[in-house]
């Protein structure tokens, strides 16, 4: 046979595609497909990531137990806080401030589930409750939580309940209410405090 002949073979040859996977026939390269492999592969947000950038790495971060899952699950209430970049790190001691509320006692739930909705906030009770800040919602019914709990029998055991969150709430708006007390008593008023002093349904 002529040349010719030989390499017109070889060509139709690399031509020929397997009809269920698409691929040629006859590659012996071990060349990468794309997409060849029937796996999933799973990438995890990695501790590099920031506002803009996504850091994806192959292991995943360390995850918590059953058991520490389990005890975390117990607990009537949640506090989250994060970094309080408004104000500076001295001596290494990072300041935080409260971020989220995360009420998971049903008890409690229930109890504030008509006093929210005043707030325009509806609650499930089957669900957990959660308040993020500057907690607009428990600010403006505090009061109304410290009567409940004060007018709730002792016997009650929604009793202990509202007492933790009475001295949650406390703690939240200490600093809120100390610089609105000094705000008040100069005639000034706050930009990132101004909600104070406007509820919800009010004249302005």
């Amino acid at each position: 046979r002529h040349v010719d002949d030989f390499s017109s073979d070889e060509s139709e040859t690399e031509d020929l595609k397997d009809e269920k996977t698409g691929l040629k026939k006859g590659n012996n390269n071990n060349e990468p497909v794309k997409g060849a492999d029937p796996i999933v592969k799973t990438y995890y947000e990695g501790p590099k990531t920031c506002e803009g950038y996504d850091d994806w790495v192959e292991v995943p971060p360390r995850q918590m137990s059953k058991r520490a899952a389990m005890k975390h699950d117990r607990v009537a209430i949640k506090v989250y806080k994060k970094k309080d970049d408004t104000k500076p790190v001295v001596s290494g001691r990072v300041p935080l401030k409260p971020y989220k509320i995360e009420i998971q006692n049903p008890l409690l739930v229930v109890a504030l589930k008509d006093i929210m909705e005043k707030e325009g906030l509806y609650l499930d009770p089957s669900d957990t409750a959660e308040f993020l800040w500057p907690f607009k919602e428990l600010y403006f019914r505090q009061d109304e939580i410290v009567a409940l709990h004060k007018t709730t029998k002792e016997t009650d055991p929604l009793k202990p309940q509202l007492l933790l969150l009475t001295k949650v709430m406390n703690e939240a708006f200490g600093t809120t209410k100390s610089q609105i007390k000094t705000l008040n008593a100069s005639g000034l008023i706050c930009y990132d405090l101004a909600w104070v002093w406007f509820p919800k349904n009010c004249m302005i």
